[in-house]
């Protein structure tokens, strides 16, 4: 991945008290390919790197600040992928250096109090931070202040607050990275809103110099009042088709019921090796066709209803959404946290090298909600399923044991990779 493919993710959260919630961050970082996440009102007062696992990621876990919430108010948190970026953090402003060519700069994130009094001081706060020496600097979150009139969809404007701000941003030579697709970033939430344009992403010309195609959009606002906003360098795409076995699987109505069916059909093989693949890859196929008209895809359910929302959010900029429409939007909210919480599941499956990384490579750190192997089912379908599938898994052994391996290969398969030890390595004990 090249370095100025950057993903920054900004978003106001409006806490991360519970698991679901920061399940739901957690599910956006990953689908965003989020490598710089910076979040405020987090409300938490303490947050130990279990609570960085969890809502960002393992990548994540040592490379992070925070503002504390004083009580349940407030609260800023802002980590890195370690893998690209090294984090020096001084309160909320910190310094970034990418690991691919060592650039630095500097990076704060603010949360923008409430009150006229307390915003005064928040933009002279602003002024007092010494920008760095290469004058990379960027400066984002919810400044919850607007500089234009038409930052807001009504005409109920504290022109002297937006002068400030304006003068401020004049002060410090900013610049505002322009936000396509959308004109406000927070709503109130009624059937007949007040929307602003108070999340932003201001840095000045020599850190824009950094990313030149850089594109910033919003998302889905999902749990929260407030939209996250993406900031990407450059687009990237990935598609895996292998089949995986979903945990959650076991639990959806008609499961067991298929796989007892699917399991007991005929094997004209008398072979019990070559009995237990036929039957697994038979169960394979079934619960494949069996997701895709039951379940559904999970992943894509949750695009869609991230699309839905953020199609709701784009026209109630525009006009009055009807009764029908917010109750949608409402259902909607509800429902993405549901899904976050399943692709939480789905991921916490596929961090086989998380688990690899963070310890030795022993079964202690390979839980049995992992897939053993290339035929993609975990140890929980065979704990669920076991009353159906056991005696051919016994009987399979049971040949293993007796070493009976026909048809051993269709089941277990590897890759033997030798590498030299030194330069021009030939001979097989230099290997």
């Amino acid at each position: 991945m090249a370095q100025r493919n950057c993903q920054l993710l900004n978003w106001n959260v409006r806490g991360l008290n519970d698991g679901a919630r920061r399940d739901t961050v957690n599910e956006l970082v990953r689908s965003a390919g989020a490598m710089i996440v910076c979040l405020q009102e987090t409300k938490l007062q303490i947050v130990d790197q279990n609570t960085i696992t969890r809502t960002f990621g393992p990548q994540f876990s040592n490379s992070f600040a925070v503002l504390p919430a004083a009580q349940t108010r407030g609260g800023v948190l802002h980590a890195v992928n370690q893998d690209f970026f090294v984090l020096t953090a001084n309160t909320i402003t910190a310094t970034i250096t990418m690991r691919a060519d060592t650039v630095k700069w500097q990076i704060t994130v603010v949360y923008g109090p409430q009150g006229d009094a307390a915003k005064l001081q928040f933009l002279q706060e602003l002024r007092s931070i010494s920008p760095p020496e290469h004058n990379r600097w960027l400066i984002l979150g919810d400044f919850n202040l607007i500089y234009q009139a038409e930052d807001k969809n009504n005409s109920n404007l504290n022109r002297r607050l937006m002068g400030s701000f304006k003068a401020s941003i004049d002060y410090l030579h900013l610049k505002e990275i322009k936000l396509n697709g959308r004109c406000f970033t927070w709503s109130n939430e009624q059937d007949n809103p007040t929307l602003t344009w108070i999340d932003r992403v201001l840095c000045t010309p020599e850190w824009e110099l950094i990313f030149p195609a850089c594109f910033l959009h919003s998302l889905s606002s999902l749990m929260s009042d407030h939209t996250p906003l993406l900031f990407q360098g450059e687009l990237d795409h990935h598609k895996d088709s292998s089949f995986r076995f979903e945990n959650f699987w076991n639990k959806v109505d008609g499961f067991h019921e298929l796989v007892n069916d699917i399991w007991n059909r005929q094997v004209h093989s008398t072979l019990p090796l070559k009995r237990l693949h036929i039957k697994m890859a038979r169960t394979a196929k079934a619960i494949k066709r069996w997701r895709k008209e039951k379940v559904g895809d999970t992943k894509l359910q949750l695009a869609l209803v991230k699309e839905v929302l953020l199609l709701l959010e784009l026209a109630q900029e525009a006009r009055v959404l009807t009764a029908q429409e917010l109750d949608l939007h409402r259902r909607l909210k509800a429902r993405s946290v549901g899904l976050a919480v399943i692709e939480k599941s789905r991921n916490r499956q596929r961090s086989r090298i998380t688990y690899i990384r963070c310890g030795d490579a022993n079964t202690k750190f390979m839980p049995p909600d992992k897939a053993p192997g290339t035929d993609g089912f975990t140890g929980a379908f065979f704990k669920a399923c076991w009353e159906i599938i056991k005696e051919d898994v016994m009987a399979a052994l049971h040949c293993l044991f007796n070493l009976n391996s026909q048809g051993f290969e269709m089941l277990n398969s590897a890759n033997i990779v030798l590498l030299p030890k030194k330069n021009r390595s030939l001979k097989g004990n230099r290997l």
